[in-house]
């Protein structure tokens, strides 16, 4: 934190003769406080005297509860430091966590830091739980090579299952802790220095392979102990947790910084959610940490409990966060619990994340608009010893209200990732600010995250986050509230990346998924512009989460591309194609008659006798397959068969046969009249192939300028790959009647300002044909 003014000062700027603000913001500065522990023995020493009457509290199984005090713990962890050290384990030594009981975990993680060992806090794969044991002894086994030489921490009855789980064959290498040493006071504490390494944590996973943290000595003394002269006049607090101790969120409970800590395996309070209510209420808990998965569980739980009665007046502080913070999920649940006295204050959004702890804290619960991306919850300033700014792609400073990544700084940072040379150098700017892979924008100083630089689809030339989709699309009637997942799909015989949208619905019966399902896709087609290519209904079982209880996109988009999720799309279009054939309607007049030939042409479909067409009227364009790379053709059609240049916003806004008809009908009669699309949504920039990593490609037409013109590019576009990003110019206005004739120049203008929207900085690639 030394050098942050200094880095602040240097930081590249973009856009630098704006008036508005710098998208940077600095937490208050941390005064070293007196007497504050300079080594980890010291922090437990000086905590265990703040703190003599505190324990842990463990709830599992049916809601078994199990006590240990802060005083116990330290002696259990002497014993079993001297029992490691009766086997020869020496400092610097890694050691792998395998312990199912949350105090022996606890115990356990104090020995190896006092001894100078070095705790991996991994997924516990013995365990049968419901939430998270799918592919935890994948997740372990495929990092232990990283690892060697390791030891494993268990109990006796568990050596022949790990052994077995992670096929192992040195029992030498597994120890168990059932029988600690006696004599406990023979330990010998490590004299650590703050460069070396106190503990290895496994990332997240949500978007891919986790990756292992490591946490250096200082930063650990730094994030726990730093602070305890500091509290002295601060009312204590009795905090509850849902998290694995081995988890970024979990983690931090093991440590002594409150009265009472009471853990809740996640998976007692997913068989029966209402324990957490009880145990706010029996031990007068004041805060904790809640995520969108658990506010809608406990939501769920409390929708027919009328019997019940609860005092949460005692709360003070629920932190929300680990993902994008649905605002609808974490309104309702403030709604069901006022009743019993929580109160709408104590909610505070919460940014973080493991490799650096809590970054911002948000003062109260308030939505905030960007006109690029949406509405998002705010999550508030850095908190002190933090810094937080926005900058493009190419590391350059934004100006508030500009939606860019977020990168961060603070003395709590992580050195990076364990061996991963690679996922360092992606992780770290080379001015010492760290990449946390999420999107947002600052304004006044305080932080909103719009969505993940990995969650992003792309649609018609434009970037849509994840979240955004699904917030709509759980904005309709019969969708589940926190179990809807937005991806981009590739199959085998795509060209482009389609739109999936996996959702839950509780209805069961075929005409309410029909209008689910076409209520989904009217929603995001009005909302975005853009269709999903598939809607796909599933159990709460068979969405993948992780062990905070976010959706694992990236695990879906795997199912999905390996075939696993074909049934399903398969029985949603024959339940739409059956609601459909029901209230068949045929054409009605002879410009219905003609736009259903259209359709059926561009959309490649077969009619039973071509001299009669077997289309609905009231059939969605969108819901037949049409998709942003069939409107070019449907558009230059329609201007061949109707002389209409029909703009490509209509086709969302009128998506039957029968709107579009009646459109086209009140244009022929009264040539003044307008579409639905002012004149300022038309869109120079046209997205002809929108995937890859390449630099754009911009292709100005010849001719009139127009989306027909742009159809000579079709074959290029292909032969450059599905990896080669391609937008082409129209120029709409150089031949219309009646209006003024718009010049090269200011037709270059208006090529020249969508394509910086597009891309605000270069260099630009830019090609073209001429006609001569």
């Amino acid at each position: 934190m030394d050098n942050i003014a200094e880095q602040l000062d240097n930081s590249q700027l973009i856009n630098s003769d704006d008036t508005t603000p710098l998208a940077i913001a600095k937490g208050k500065e941390l005064v070293q406080g007196e007497n504050e522990p300079q080594t980890i023995v010291e922090g437990f020493q000086q905590a265990l005297e703040k703190y003599p009457d505190g324990k842990f509290i463990y709830i599992h199984g049916e809601g078994e509860e199990e006590e240990q005090t802060y005083q116990e713990t330290w002696e259990r962890a002497h014993s079993i430091l001297a029992k490691l050290q009766s086997q020869g384990i020496i400092p610097g030594t890694k050691v792998i966590l395998q312990l199912e009981n949350s105090l022996d975990f606890i115990s356990c993680f104090w020995s190896c830091l006092l001894g100078g060992l070095v705790p991996i806090l991994t997924p516990v794969v013995l365990d049968s739980s419901l939430s998270s044991s799918k592919g935890k002894n994948e997740v372990l086994t495929q990092f232990l090579p990283d690892l060697v030489p390791f030891y494993i921490i268990t109990t006796e009855n568990n050596i022949s299952k790990i052994k077995k789980i992670l096929e192992l064959n040195d029992c030498d290498r597994i120890i168990a802790i059932d029988t600690p040493e006696i004599e406990s006071q023979k330990v010998q504490y490590h004299s650590q220095k703050p460069e070396d390494l106190a503990y290895i944590i496994f990332s997240s996973g949500t978007t891919g392979k986790p990756k292992l943290i490591t946490m250096k000595i200082g930063t650990f003394i730094y994030r726990n102990f730093s602070r305890l002269k500091k509290s002295q006049n601060k009312k204590l607090l009795n905090t509850v947790n849902l998290f694995p101790l081995h988890s970024g969120l979990g983690n931090p409970y093991m440590m002594i910084n409150d009265v009472i800590k009471i853990h809740i395996e996640l998976d007692t309070f997913i068989k029966n959610p209402l324990i957490f209510l009880d145990t706010i209420e029996k031990n007068q808990v004041n805060m904790s940490v809640l995520t969108n998965f658990i506010a809608i569980t406990l939501i769920e739980a409390l929708q027919n409990e009328s019997h019940r009665t609860w005092d949460l007046s005692m709360i003070k502080i629920i932190g929300i966060g680990t993902e994008t913070i649905n605002y609808q999920i974490i309104s309702s649940l403030l709604n069901k619990l006022a009743p019993y006295g929580l109160k709408s204050e104590v909610i505070k959004p919460i940014y973080g994340m493991s490799e650096l702890g809590t970054i911002t804290i948000a003062k109260e619960l308030v939505l905030k608009t960007s006109a690029d991306a949406g509405t998002f919850v705010e999550v508030g300033k850095p908190r002190s010893g933090v810094s937080v700014r926005i900058v493009d792609d190419q590391n350059r400073l934004l100006h508030e209200k500009q939606i860019g990544r977020i990168q961060v700084i603070g003395s709590s940072m992580t050195s990076g990732y364990y061996q991963n040379p690679q996922g360092n150098e992606n992780l770290f700017t080379s001015d010492g600010w760290m990449n946390t892979g999420d999107l947002g924008f600052l304004e006044n100083g305080s932080l909103t995250i719009t969505g993940r630089e990995k969650e992003i689809i792309i649609i018609n030339g434009a970037k849509y986050p994840c979240s955004m989709i699904e917030i709509l699309a759980e904005e309709v009637d019969g969708v589940s509230q926190g179990y809807t997942s937005a991806c981009g799909v590739r199959t085998k015989d795509s060209i482009t990346e389609e739109l999936a949208i996996f959702f839950h619905t509780p209805l069961s019966e075929t005409k309410d998924l029909a209008v689910i399902c076409q209520n989904i896709r009217i929603k995001i087609v009005k909302g975005l512009s853009i269709n999903p290519t598939y809607l796909i209904p599933l159990s709460k079982e068979a969405i993948p989460l992780t062990i905070t209880g976010k959706i694992q996109r990236f695990k879906l988009k795997e199912s999905f591309e390996d075939g696993e999720f074909q049934d399903i799309v398969n029985s949603v279009a024959q339940i739409l194609e059956q609601e459909l054939a029901k209230n068949f309607t045929a054409p009605r007049n002879l410009t219905e008659e003609m736009l259903a030939q259209i359709w059926l042409d561009v959309l490649n479909l077969e009619s039973k006798d071509r001299n009669q067409t077997n289309l609905d009227i009231y059939a969605n364009f969108f819901d037949l397959g049409g998709h942003s790379l069939a409107i070019p053709s449907l558009i230059t059609k329609i201007k061949q068969v109707f002389s209409i240049e029909l703009p490509v916003r209509q086709l969302f806004e009128t998506s039957t046969i029968a709107q579009l008809a009646e459109c086209i009908d009140r244009h022929k009669q009264d040539k003044n009249h307008k579409f639905s699309v002012i004149e300022d949504q038309f869109s120079y920039l046209v997205p002809l192939q929108v995937n890859g990593d390449k630099p754009n490609f911009f292709l100005v037409p010849g001719g009139s300028g127009g989306i027909p013109e742009l159809q000579i590019y079709a074959k290029l576009v292909y032969l450059l790959g599905q990896d080669q990003p391609v937008y082409g110019f129209q120029a709409t206005g150089l031949q219309q009647k009646g209006k003024k004739s718009i010049t090269i120049a200011e037709l270059a203008s208006k090529y020249i300002q969508e394509m910086r929207i597009l891309q605000p900085t270069g260099p630009y690639v830019v090609g073209g044909e001429c006609i001569g």
